[in-house]
């Protein structure tokens, strides 16, 4: 299910995955400024941030992380490395026919 946030301000969402039936629920918020996407985990007190930086040069790296949603101190992520470069490459791919 996908709506607008409580705050008005993101996009609600709820998932169940299927591997495990985990339920997820999120507000996602985009920072153009930052070129910042933070789901913010409503059941769970962290953040998954990804950021596009672009350093000096003009090249751009796209970066995954987890943290603390009070203090944003990142946090240690159990999640198999794997899992987020299959992630990525979905979405690179997405990306490519819009």
């Amino acid at each position: 299910m996908t709506r607008l946030s409580d705050d008005g301000l993101g996009t609600y969402r709820e998932m169940t995955l299927l591997t495990n039936g985990h339920r997820i629920i999120e507000n996602i918020y985009y920072n153009e400024s930052l070129n910042e996407v933070i789901f913010s985990v409503v059941n769970d007190p962290t953040d998954i941030v990804n950021i596009i930086r672009t350093d000096a040069n003009g090249d751009r790296t796209l970066e995954f992380y987890k943290r603390n949603s009070e203090t944003k101190e990142r946090i240690h992520w159990a999640v198999p490395a794997k899992m987020g470069l299959d992630g990525m490459v979905k979405m690179f791919e997405m990306a490519r026919t819009l």
